[in-house]
């Protein structure tokens, strides 16, 4: 009680000053609109600031959760493509609709790391063993391919990047002519691939796609690839040298999907006892 009374005493000045400071301010309000008119603004700027920001935390959780519910839905739609299948039987004489069966299927990942200075360039995503990654599977974004899986742990993966000197290449079809070549990266520029082994008598002009074709087991067909940037004749040799625009930007590379072959493996050893019984 003795300190109650002692601090009413040292600070009586202060405390006289306050009270009577909240009388004014109320007066003044009490009996002047304009005085409540700034005082209700400055009330409404602040709040809404806050709301404001509230609002935009909300949003971008709430953006979040819908770009993964899209990538979801991508996967599932990619599932049902007729890329995504192959013909299973086809009865030409009865004219009965042809019957497809699944042939790729499609997980959808997230990039955590990446690597755009290496002459051998690496990605990593967030899906591994446990969730149905296996080696050797593509990957692709929304845009185009973006390389292989090569390594995989319970819950991660790493990619072979389209980016690597001599590590990585593949076969490659201009839909305008028919012709293919090799697709790989000796340009040294991360937005841009080369184009060999396409034949000069074939047409080709700047602007051309380039698509994933038949060929391949590990990809779909018709997946883009990049478009013609050069046209380069090679003197002495049959074929052109091409620079390709890169379908991807690896430099804001966010989210994948890792592709599995189902008849992958059935493919491939045909293709081994071939190449083996005719040595």
């Amino acid at each position: 009680m003795f300190r109650l009374i002692q601090f009413l005493i040292t600070y009586s000045y202060t405390i006289y000053f306050l009270i009577l400071a909240s009388i004014s301010i109320n007066l003044i309000f009490k009996s002047s609109n304009y005085h409540n008119v700034g005082l209700f603004t400055s009330y409404q700027e602040f709040s809404g600031s806050i709301l404001s920001s509230v609002s935009k935390v909300k949003g971008y959780i709430s953006l979040t959760k819908e770009n993964k519910e899209l990538l979801k839905e991508n996967q599932k739609l990619r599932d049902m493509l007729t890329t995504s299948k192959r013909k299973t039987s086809q009865n030409v004489l009865l004219l009965k609709d042809t019957v497809y069966k699944q042939q790729y299927y499609y997980r959808e990942a997230k990039v955590v790391d990446y690597s755009l200075n290496r002459d051998v360039n690496y990605i990593i995503i967030d899906k591994g063993r446990n969730q149905g990654i296996q080696k050797e599977m593509a990957v692709i974004s929304a845009k185009g391919v973006v390389g292989i899986v090569k390594d995989v742990s319970n819950n991660f993966a790493t990619i072979i990047s389209m980016l690597n000197k001599d590590k990585l290449s593949f076969f490659g079809v201009l839909p305008s002519s028919g012709y293919s070549g090799r697709v790989n990266w000796n340009t040294g520029n991360i937005k841009t691939l080369n184009l060999f082994e396409v034949p000069k008598n074939s047409p080709v002009n700047i602007g051309d796609s380039v698509v994933t074709g038949r060929a391949s087991s590990v990809f779909p067909e018709g997946i883009h690839i990049g478009s013609v940037l050069e046209i380069n004749e090679v003197e002495g040799e049959p074929f052109y040298s091409i620079i390709l625009n890169s379908a991807v930007n690896f430099s804001r590379l966010n989210n994948v999907y890792v592709i599995g072959n189902i008849f992958k493996d059935e493919q491939n050893q045909l293709k081994e006892e071939f190449i083996y019984n005719f040595k």
